[in-house]
């Protein structure tokens, strides 16, 4: 099995393509790298080359039957959960314990080994747990937190939540609902500090800082 997967992954190598450099034919010695063509305006290091093929075993080209993928099928890719105990830290400022708990509940790898992240419901109940955690922490002070939420400030509130989880704007439509969560969801809950923290686990457990 582990040699299978050594291989797949010298294979996954070959298959990235014209952006491998063969160094042997650029420096028959085996030294350096291609600085370019001198005055040619090439930049330096390896280039890609495009219309390439690679030759694997039997002679066969291994990119016949590769499918190009459309432009930006390759997000929305969940993040691993080797990366999201950091991640909750960049954006929190301190790292939920909790997280670090839930090695088997979000599929964490082997060393050396990886494959591709999956969300499912119980995965989704511990990122909001993991989130709800480290927000009753960042809402435990702040005269920002200290009311409890109204249609002037969640707004706002739920604007900077957006910017400095998801590095990107909420739209209307996100905004409306995390406006929604502060004011309407919550309003049974009497402590004001916990209603900015069941707003900010909204937003952090959200498909906009769970995935890449």
């Amino acid at each position: 099995m582990q040699r299978t997967k050594i291989l797949s992954m010298l294979l996954g190598l070959a298959l990235s393509g014209g952006c491998l450099q063969n160094v042997a034919e650029d420096h028959p010695d085996g030294g350096g790298v291609d600085d370019g063509d001198a005055g040619t305006g090439d930049p330096p290091g390896a280039q890609c080359l495009p219309g390439k093929t690679w030759i694997g075993f039997a002679g066969r080209q291994l990119d016949a039957d590769r499918l190009l993928g459309g432009v930006e099928s390759d997000r929305d890719r969940i993040k691993p959960y080797d990366v999201l105990g950091d991640e909750y830290e960049r954006v929190l400022g301190q790292r939920p314990a909790l997280i670090d708990t839930l090695g088997t509940t979000f599929g964490q790898d082997a060393a050396r080994w990886y494959t591709e992240p999956g969300a499912s419901a119980i995965t989704l109940y511990s990122a909001y747990r993991v989130a709800f955690q480290g927000c009753l922490q960042a809402t435990a002070t702040g005269p920002e937190f200290a009311a409890a939420p109204t249609m002037a400030d969640a707004p706002g509130a739920c604007t900077n939540f957006a910017v400095r989880f998801w590095s990107g704007e909420a739209s209307a439509s996100e905004l409306d609902a995390c406006v929604a969560t502060a004011v309407t969801d919550t309003a049974a809950e009497k402590d004001a500090r916990r209603r900015w923290a069941y707003t900010c686990a909204a937003v952090l457990s959200s498909a906009g800082f769970l995935t890449y």
